[in-house]
């Protein structure tokens, strides 16, 4: 089942930084929020749909225990885009788009950590910077062919607007303001249209495993991230059309990451060695191969932390890999060829936390044989 989400008011996602009353007076936020976020969302709408089972949450009968997230996407003006891949930059002068170079380690670096065989470098050794933002279908299959356009990618500035909001802290007791509470929370709010009655950024939501998930209103409204903020959701009908998963060269294919992934080695899964590059990659929920990773660019962590509703206290903050990374591999046997000459669709690379939607991937071939 897929929802559309709109935003109807400013949102707010918390960051990593920590913010204490009286010591920070900036709460910074991020967009767009991690699975869990959407998961937990969720979560809270069919619980407000049956408020008689909500005792059941966290426990051993909870009814949502099998939900689980198959995508997250974002609608542009109605179109879908994804995060641009990491290896999509722009060069700093022009802000040409153009792609990193999947190249052999120089020999001329003599002393490194890097473990890896193969870097990701830029073209003619161009100062080039990431492209915060989104791209569309079109430039993602042109992505996939690796050719470059830039008429497709959408810089996050474009349809969100950051909004500033100052509040002080009051005593529960008298109501009245309190010394050294005073805070601003940068609230984010969603650009609309043209017509103005609708946001021109939504949020697209691929699920499945909720009780009853015909009996969902086709319309309806949910609270999402920090403060409760309203949003407005509706029945998804049209088709998702990513580009198709077959990698027919089955030399050199890369993964991007459509959401954040936590890995139990950090930056890469926990089925690949992380100083070898070797081992198996699931490239659904029955399939694996064995590979060899080469390269890879996976960013800045970004934190990711929640709040538990068996036990009314906060998650672990914990750091994943950002949605966009990419992970550059090598098959190394001829054997499970077959397995990526044909459509697939990938199950999560996410050591944990799989069942949110963290870890989706996109398997893309490339014109690299090494």
């Amino acid at each position: 089942m897929k929802i559309k989400i709109d935003a109807l008011d400013t949102l707010f996602f918390r960051d990593g930084k920590p913010f204490s009353l009286g010591e920070e007076t900036w709460a910074e936020g991020l967009f767009p929020p991690g699975p869990g976020v959407f998961y937990g969302a969720l979560r809270s709408l069919y619980f407000s749909l049956h408020p008689h089972e909500m005792g059941k949450a966290g426990q051993t009968n909870d009814p949502t225990a099998h939900l689980r997230i198959k995508g997250i996407y974002f609608l542009v003006n109605n179109k879908l885009h994804i995060e641009c891949p990491l290896d999509y930059v722009q060069e700093k002068q022009d802000e040409a788009p153009c792609l990193l170079q999947l190249q052999a380690l120089p020999d001329s670096i003599a002393a490194t950590s890097f473990q890896l065989s193969h870097w990701l470098a830029p073209p003619q050794e161009a100062q080039v910077e990431n492209i915060e933002g989104l791209i569309d279908e079109r430039t993602l299959k042109e992505y996939a062919l690796e050719n470059h356009s830039d008429r497709g990618v959408s810089p996050w500035s474009d349809y969100l607007q950051v909004e500033p909001k100052v509040g002080i802290g009051r005593s529960k007791l008298t109501n009245a303001t309190l010394e050294g509470l005073l805070y601003r929370v940068g609230m984010v709010r969603p650009v609309f249209g043209e017509k103005g009655h609708y946001s021109a950024l939504s949020m697209v939501l691929d699920f499945e495993g909720l009780p009853a998930m015909e009996s969902l209103p086709a319309k309806g409204f949910f609270r999402l991230g920090g403060e409760g903020k309203a949003v407005s959701y509706e029945v998804f009908e049209p088709t998702i059309q990513l580009p198709s998963q077959v990698v027919a060269q089955a030399n050199i294919f890369k993964l991007v990451l459509l959401t954040p992934a936590l890995f139990d080695n950090g930056w890469c899964p926990a089925s690949i060695h992380p100083q070898t590059g070797k081992g198996r990659l699931a490239i659904d929920n029955q399939k694996t191969v064995e590979v060899e990773l080469l390269a890879a660019a996976t960013g800045k962590p970004v934190p990711v932390g929640g709040f538990d509703m068996h036990t009314q206290l906060p998650k672990p903050m914990l750091k994943a890999v950002p949605a966009g990374a990419v992970y550059y591999f090598r098959l190394t046997n001829a054997e499970d060829a077959p397995l990526l000459q044909q459509k697939f669709s990938p199950a999560s690379l996410s050591d944990q936390r799989a069942n949110e939607g963290f870890g989706l991937a996109l398997f893309i071939q490339t014109n690299n044989s090494l």
